[in-house]
């Protein structure tokens, strides 16, 4: 992996989980709002203020807490292997060798309605498959982020004029 990529891969992932995140930010929000519809302004205004800063420091802790080096390093398939345990000879009272894990018995299963060949692939985890795309997102979410502060700068500039000039709008 590049290193350019190494900081794309948490921050893909980071606007990943911010998505389900923000939705429930938003609908704790949301309840609350409505809950507390005959408060006072100053109340409702200072929970829609809390919302906001819980979705700027949730993506941050995330970005912070992500196991990049696990993510790196997860089986290409996306299943954990097991470590296995090796036949090791007991002795027993009688001094006969006995498997540490005797076979089981076999039990014929009825045959599955779609055999799987050999060439047939394990199925991939989530993640693998989404892997490939965060490259995209991420470079989509920067760019959208760069449009947004363009056209900020451009209203903020057309203000400082209008201010200038004593024009009104």
């Amino acid at each position: 992996m590049t290193s350019a990529f190494s900081l794309v891969e948490p921050l893909g992932w980071t606007l990943l989980h911010f998505l389900w995140q923000g939705v429930i930010v938003g609908l704790v929000l949301w309840i609350l709002l409505l809950v507390s519809r005959k408060s006072s302004a100053r109340l409702r205004y200072n929970l829609a203020g809390a919302g906001l800063l819980i979705m700027v420091a949730w993506p941050i802790m995330t970005f912070l807490k992500l196991p990049v080096v696990a993510m790196r390093q997860a089986a290409p398939t996306g299943f954990m292997t097991l470590p296995t345990v090796p036949e090791t000879s007991v002795q027993t009272p009688n001094a006969i060798e006995t498997k540490a894990f005797p076979e089981a018995p076999t039990v014929e299963r009825p045959v599955a309605a779609k055999p799987m060949d050999d060439r047939s692939e394990p199925p991939v985890a989530w993640t693998q498959r989404v892997r490939p795309y965060l490259l995209w997102g991420v470079g989509g979410w920067a760019l959208g982020v760069v449009c947004l502060s363009v056209r900020f700068g451009l209203g903020w500039r057309v203000v400082a004029r209008m201010k200038k000039s004593g024009r009104p709008p």
